[in-house]
């Protein structure tokens, strides 16, 4: 008789470990997968909404040591705000000095130019959102002494989070743009008219947002609007600053830090709408949703409403490498990729808010 009772009541005990050590178990592994983890180094950085993907070396140890011996090298993700890190793949796709773009379904795009004494090349991959990646474009040509005739090159690839694609230049003047499917495959849209002075190595700035792509071409003072289904929407002045990097775009409104050290607002037409004096001549712009950002002096970061001209200082960086700045919805990214201690830091939208109303 007390055997019987008593064989339930081990069973049940015996039963209640098993699952105690499931939850143990499913904890443990929960909190590694969690774990923050140290950014030890940066290569490059894009960014579109709330994702942000990099590629570089992440460390549970103490963040920087500038050992970059130190840590996973691989590309990360990163959620706006998180201190959670996510290993999106052990390959790198791309060396030497990468571009990266962000496309739809969790889609990464990447540009890799190299040049060696005999050879020049221009290779895209893409990420596909199952991890696997495509080679989708390798040229190379041969040469020597570093006279290299280079006759065909991809001098740029831009995404949103929505449009990923690049360009190819065959010579001065002729330019097709390509959109990257969710799938991997390169489809060719158009040839882009009237870019008299992009290169098979360089054609400026170009970035892409809200259905329209603006480049503007290396030196040159001219921004030129296109739909991403290839159309040309306009070509006009804007004198911007610098050689590249001084154009940004959002909805309908064309953002350009100047030569004067203005910050000049357009419609896609070119229309002039606003134009503020900026404490910067050069560098970095971003915008979105009647806000614009840059840097000041290298170590400062400013934000600028669009409708009104007020400009307030948002934080202040590191002088070194603290140059990649992007404005998304939920706030302003600001990436600084030097040696010693290399970051990524997060500004809400509303701390923006509360100081430019």
């Amino acid at each position: 008789m007390c055997a019987r009772r008593l064989f339930p009541a081990l069973l049940r005990f015996a039963l209640c470990l098993t699952l105690l050590g499931l939850v143990l178990s499913t904890s443990a592994s929960a909190g590694i997968t969690a774990k923050p983890g140290a950014i030890m180094q940066i290569n490059n950085l894009a960014v579109a909404g709330s994702r942000v993907v990099f590629e570089g070396s992440v460390s549970p140890g103490k963040s920087g040591s500038g050992n970059y011996d130190q840590g996973k090298l691989g590309l990360w993700s990163q959620r706006f705000g998180s201190r959670k890190l996510d290993l999106v793949s052990t390959s790198t796709m791309c060396s030497d000095e990468p571009t990266y773009a962000l496309g739809a379904k969790g889609t990464v795009g990447c540009l890799n130019t190299w040049a060696m004494i005999t050879q020049v090349g221009f290779d895209v991959y893409v990420l596909l959102g199952d991890g696997t990646v495509e080679k989708i474009v390798s040229l190379n040509f041969e040469g020597g002494d570093f006279d290299v005739p280079v006759t065909e090159g991809v001098p740029a690839i831009f995404g949103d989070g929505d449009f990923l694609g690049y360009l190819d230049v065959s010579e001065p003047g002729l330019v097709k743009l390509f959109r990257i499917t969710p799938s991997g495959q390169a489809k060719y849209v158009a040839d882009l008219t009237g870019l008299s002075s992009c290169n098979p190595s360089d054609c400026g700035s170009v970035v892409v947002g809200s259905g329209n792509i603006v480049i503007r071409e290396f030196q040159d003072s001219e921004v030129h609007v296109f739909t991403t289904a290839g159309k040309h929407v306009a070509t006009f002045s804007a004198n911007p600053a610098g050689p590249g990097g001084s154009v940004a775009i959002h909805g309908d409104r064309i953002v350009a830090l100047t030569n004067s050290g203005r910050m000049a607002v357009y419609t896609l037409h070119g229309k002039l709408v606003h134009s503020y004096r900026a404490h910067a001549t050069r560098g970095q712009i971003t915008t979105y949703y009647g806000y614009a950002a840059y840097m000041r002096g290298g170590k400062s970061v400013h934000v600028l409403k669009l409708s009104s001209g007020k400009d307030r200082e948002i934080a202040r960086v590191r002088s070194a490498g603290c140059a990649t700045l992007s404005l998304q919805r939920p706030g302003l990214v600001v990436a600084c990729q030097d040696q010693s201690r290399p970051s990524i830091r997060y500004f809400p939208m509303k701390k923006i808010r509360a100081k430019l109303g």
